[in-house]
C-alpha cells in the first residue's frame, strides 16, 4: 500500500497542466493566469494508469478502485496574504446556486467548505473552497466517484490538496443516519448521529433554503416528526460547534 501511495504521488507531480470544464474553468479561470496563484493539474490520462498497478490485499484493490475513478484534478492556491475572507464569501457565492453543500468546517485551520454535483447517485465532480490565515484553496476533482470513497480514501493519496479531504472522514459524516427515506408526510424521521452533533441542531430545509423546522440533537438516536410538512425534496442540515453537514430527503 505504502509503494502504491507513492507512485501515485510522484505521478501526480510530474503531470502536466491541462484544461478541463469544471468548477475553477467556469467560474475561477481569471485566477489561471496570475504569478501569485499556485496552479496544480492532472489530466484524466493520468488516474488511468492506476489500472495497471498490481493489487496485492484489499486495502490496495479499494485505492486502485477508487484513483481509478477520478476523471481529473485541479486546484489554484493564493498565498502570502494576498486575499481575504470576503474573498472566500465571494467564491462561495459563484458556486453555491450549481453545486449541492454537503459540509461546512470552521476550525483551527480555517473555513472549509465541500460541495458536490451528483448526476443518478453518482458523484460527478467535488470542489472544496477553503480559506486559511494564509491561503485561499480552490479545489476540484471530477469523474464518477462514490463519495463515501472519496471521504475514506482521498486524504492517502500523496500530493498537496487531497490532504484536506480526511476533514470529511474525521465530521462523521457517514455516520449520519436519516430513514426511512423517503419518509411519509404526517409521519417522522429517525436520526442517529455521531457523538460529536450531540448538543447541535437539525434543520430541515426546501431546496430553496427557506427554514422548514429545527430540532435540537440531544442525543445521538431522536425522531424528526414531520407533521404538516408537504411531500418534496429537501435538505436536512446537522450542526455542531465547528461543522455543518447537508443530506437530502424526501417527503411523500
Amino acid at each position: 500500500m505504502k509503494k502504491l501511495i507513492i507512485t501515485i504521488g510522484l505521478i501526480f507531480s510530474i503531470a502536466a497542466l491541462s484544461a478541463q470544464q469544471n468548477a475553477i474553468g467556469n467560474h475561477f479561470s481569471n485566477y489561471l493566469d496570475r504569478e501569485d496563484i499556485t496552479k496544480i493539474s492532472v489530466t484524466g490520462k493520468i488516474f488511468e494508469l492506476a489500472a495497471y498497478i498490481e493489487a496485492d490485499d484489499e486495502e490496495t484493490k479499494e485505492f486502485k478502485d477508487f484513483v481509478s475513478s477520478i476523471d481529473f484534478f485541479q486546484m489554484i492556491v493564493g498565498d502570502e496574504g494576498q486575499f481575504t475572507q470576503n474573498d472566500y464569501r465571494s467564491a462561495l457565492g459563484k458556486v453555491e446556486r450549481e453545486y449541492e453543500e454537503l459540509m461546512t468546517i470552521e476550525d483551527k485551520d480555517g473555513d472549509f467548505n465541500f460541495r458536490i454535483k451528483e448526476r443518478n447517485g453518482v458523484v460527478r465532480e467535488v470542489i472544496m473552497l477553503g480559506y486559511t490565515t494564509d491561503d485561499l484553496i480552490i479545489m476540484s476533482i471530477s469523474g464518477h466517484m462514490d463519495l463515501r470513497q472519496l471521504s475514506k480514501m482521498g486524504s492517502r493519496i500523496q500530493t498537496e490538496g487531497f490532504e484536506h479531504f480526511k476533514k470529511i472522514e474525521d465530521s462523521g459524516m457517514d455516520q449520519i443516519k436519516i430513514y426511512p427515506n423517503p419518509a411519509q408526510s404526517g409521519q417522522q424521521f429517525n436520526i442517529q448521529v455521531p457523538e460529536n452533533f450531540v448538543g447541535g441542531e437539525a434543520s430541515l430545509m426546501d431546496l430553496n433554503g427557506r427554514l422548514v423546522m429545527t430540532y435540537p440533537m440531544s442525543t445521538k438516536k431522536q425522531q424528526l416528526r414531520l407533521g404538516s410538512v408537504p411531500p418534496g425534496q429537501y435538505v436536512m442540515e446537522f450542526r455542531s460547534d465547528e461543522m455543518t453537514v447537508s443530506k437530502k430527503v424526501s417527503v411523500k
